[in-house]
């Protein structure tokens, strides 16, 4: 049986935008809450869009649920609120 893969902190992957650690990250953890609040107490989705990281951001929108979306488009839309920039590039790309 191999050992776990033991992977940087989930705010630095988002912090460099590094898609491919993320992607291996939920390949091993396909069940992790990205709503969950980490030690900076706020949630890995809200840190994609203060960060600026466009590739984790669209990977972990892309993640979302329906019933994710309709629980969470409250916080979303604060989000987009504080931080537009993302939102724009998201929906022009």
């Amino acid at each position: 049986m191999s050992k776990p893969r033991k992977f940087p902190c989930l705010y630095n992957i988002v912090k460099k935008d590094d898609i491919e650690t993320l992607t291996d990250y939920f390949d091993e953890n396909p069940d992790y809450n990205i709503f969950a609040s980490l030690r900076t107490s706020h949630n890995l989705y809200y840190h994609s869009i203060e960060l600026g990281s466009i590739q984790c951001f669209i990977f972990l929108t892309n993640r979302l649920s329906l019933n994710d979306l309709s629980e969470w488009s409250n916080s979303v839309v604060s989000y987009y609120r504080e931080h537009p920039d993302i939102f724009d590039y998201y929906y022009n790309t």
